[in-house]
């Protein structure tokens, strides 16, 4: 059994890929922030990710029109980390995704 890392809360992003709609990855949701509709951890850590992503920008100096987000398929935003297994995968998944 994988132990549960104590470096909680995380919140994977992928502010750059443009996704028009949400894919799942086995149990990831990976896609747009407008779209994503919960749950989350708390309505801080929401608030805290909303301002983190509003903060990135284009070389124009404007928001990022569409942000993505990755969670839990099932839990949503709960701040859990995934596996090591998981990371891989989603790791090996965003390269081929931006590179592919």
């Amino acid at each position: 059994m994988a132990e549960e890392s104590p470096r909680k809360p995380l919140i994977i992003l992928a502010p750059y890929l443009p996704l028009r709609e949400p894919l799942t990855a086995r149990s990831w949701w990976i896609g747009p922030l407008a779209a994503f509709g919960g749950p989350w951890l708390n309505g801080r850590f929401e608030d805290l990710v909303r301002r983190l992503i509003a903060a990135y920008g284009t070389l124009e100096g404007d928001t990022i029109p569409n942000p993505a987000l990755i969670v839990s398929a099932e839990r949503g935003a709960d701040g859990t980390w995934p596996s090591e297994r998981e990371r891989r995968g989603l790791q090996l998944a965003l390269n081929v995704t931006v590179c592919g």
